[in-house]
């Protein structure tokens, strides 16, 4: 594997660098030796350019920290796409543009004895690292670069499709109300059981992609919910909610609030009344537009809002033994 190989290479190359230098520096290494082993890219498009005193290196990979090969374009000196993949590439290519949803960066080789890295967009929140592999069959190197971040990506818009939605009825819901009774008086006592009091409304956005949100660089900006009319169509209300993954929940209407029923417990009777619900299911696909305030660069993930709304409940007695 080419990750064991470039995290085995780095720790060889790190402990057998001052005995070439010492036994071979004439020769190749101090000919070799880039003149940074670490660069700080800013992601504003400004490059940083490294110096080799000679043109004897070629690059290899782009590795992450963890040392697995990281995708993206590969291209010769004529600009001829070469593929997408590095590790399938031959030595020799000439420029690298990186394959990545939230990061634009951009590893060239100039005038064949530098390398120009360039960053014009890192929307992730922190800083993105990996290693740049150069060298020859004598020997390799790995520059470590660190790119800052940048601004984050602002949302443009939410599009739900209102025309086109899931629905399923009595989902049940794994949550239960008791009331227990364990000192049941000598008469049938009744008692008003409201079955809604702590029930709520439960909304969720799923997404389709791994961690979509990235692009907002740990913000959640917040958009307008969808809600359900009387007939079961779906509709953009002015509520809004945080464009995140957590489940949350909302009041349900004055109208459940109202619903109560009696119970009556015989006497002599001690036990639980349990209170169970039923959801109605909807699940409403949408798609989140947004763009990068400096860059223009877009960017479009979709997803699916689930909204569990309390459809019907049962309340059962449950006797002590």
């Amino acid at each position: 594997m080419k990750n064991r190989y470039f995290l085995s290479a780095l720790v060889a190359a790190m402990v057998a660098l001052p005995g070439l230098q010492s036994c071979n520096s004439e020769v190749f290494i101090d000919d070799f030796a880039p003149s940074d082993e670490s660069v700080l890219v800013p992601s504003d498009g400004h490059a940083r350019v490294i110096d080799f005193k000679t043109d004897n290196w070629d690059v290899f990979d782009v590795y992450t920290l963890n040392g697995d090969v990281i995708k993206g374009d590969v291209y010769d000196a004529d600009g001829q796409w070469l593929g997408s993949d590095p590790m399938y590439v031959e030595p020799g290519w000439t420029k690298f543009v990186l394959d990545h949803p939230v990061v634009m960066l951009t590893v060239e080789r100039v005038k064949r004895d530098k390398l120009r890295v360039t960053s014009t967009e890192n929307a992730s929140g922190q800083p993105f690292e990996c290693f740049i592999d150069v060298g020859n069959d004598y020997d390799r190197r790995y520059i470590r670069v660190e790119v800052e971040p940048s601004e984050a990506y602002q949302l443009d818009s939410i599009v739900y499709r209102l025309n086109s939605w899931l629905g399923q009825d009595s989902v049940p819901w794994h949550s239960k109300s008791e009331l227990i009774v364990p000192y049941p008086k000598e008469e049938p006592a009744t008692y008003v059981i409201t079955p809604y009091e702590r029930q709520s409304y439960q909304v969720q956005f799923t997404f389709y992609d791994d961690n979509p949100l990235a692009i907002f660089g740990g913000n959640k900006p917040e958009v307008p919910l969808v809600d359900v009319d009387d007939f079961g169509w779906p509709y953009v209300t002015d509520r809004k909610m945080p464009l995140d993954a957590d489940v949350h929940e909302l009041p349900v209407p004055d109208s459940l609030l109202e619903v109560e029923e009696q119970v009556t417990i015989p006497a002599h009777s001690p036990c639980e009344i349990r209170s169970y619900w039923w959801y109605k299911f909807y699940g409403v696909d949408f798609t989140v537009y947004a763009s990068h305030p400096r860059t223009g660069r877009k960017q479009e993930f979709k997803g699916e809002l689930d909204l569990y709304k309390p459809q019907a409940y049962e309340i059962y007695i449950v006797p002590w033994n």
